[in-house]
């Protein structure tokens, strides 16, 4: 949540937290009995100035706004899960738009992109993470191609920027295929640094 002027907390930046810490959004067990109130409350007493969306968080702006402001919140960004290694721009452009009209409606500035459309079909907790479909040279050239052609119309249309989460199971998951894949994006591409997911995909991210 970098910002040019200072926050408010007197730094240049912001700090927020994902609500994964106290629901997952996979795993509907774990967490499920925790309420977003529990969720928004303790990342406030935290110090957090900013929360990331999660399931239990209502999709309309104008009930998720005051909740947000009630206990002093931002709402930082909010995962889409994203096909365009299999669809079109403007296919995908018009499944994103109420999810972007939302993160835009309250403020947020950037929305994490985590690729679905090359995952296994029907992949679950139990599928071998060797099953995921990889995607060959030419494959991966498109893919950036269309990735970046949807986050500059993203930030076009939205005012957002668009922050590639690499993760396991899906087209971006080695170090290879993440460098890979950045050699042929755009500047309008930026990427989500997540150390779990690095750790797991067996590279050293530092």
């Amino acid at each position: 949540m970098k910002q040019e002027n200072p926050a408010p907390n007197g730094r240049a930046f912001r700090i927020a937290i994902s609500p994964l810490s106290w629901t997952n959004d996979v795993l509907e067990d774990l967490g499920g009995e925790t309420t977003l109130e529990q969720c928004l409350e303790e990342s406030a007493k935290a110090g957090y100035d900013g929360v990331e969306l999660g399931r239990k968080f209502p999709r309309e702006p104008d009930v998720l706004g005051p909740i947000l402001e009630r206990y002093r919140l931002s709402l930082a960004s909010g995962w889409y899960s994203g096909f365009l290694a299999e669809r079109d721009v403007a296919s995908e452009l018009k499944e994103v738009e109420s999810h972007a009209h939302l993160l835009r409606a309250l403020g947020s500035r950037v929305m994490v992109y985590g690729e679905c459309g090359a995952m296994a079909p029907g992949a679950a907790l139990d599928v071998p993470i060797s099953t995921r479909r990889i995607l060959s040279a030419d494959e991966m050239s498109a893919y950036a191609q269309r990735l970046t052609e949807f986050s500059a119309q993203l930030e076009g249309a939205y005012e957002l920027k668009l922050a590639y989460h690499h993760h396991l199971m899906m087209v971006a998951e080695t170090f290879d295929e993440i460098s890979t894949l950045f050699d042929h994006t755009g500047p309008s591409v930026g990427l989500l640094l997540d150390t779990g997911h690095t750790v797991a995909g067996r590279f050293d991210y530092r």
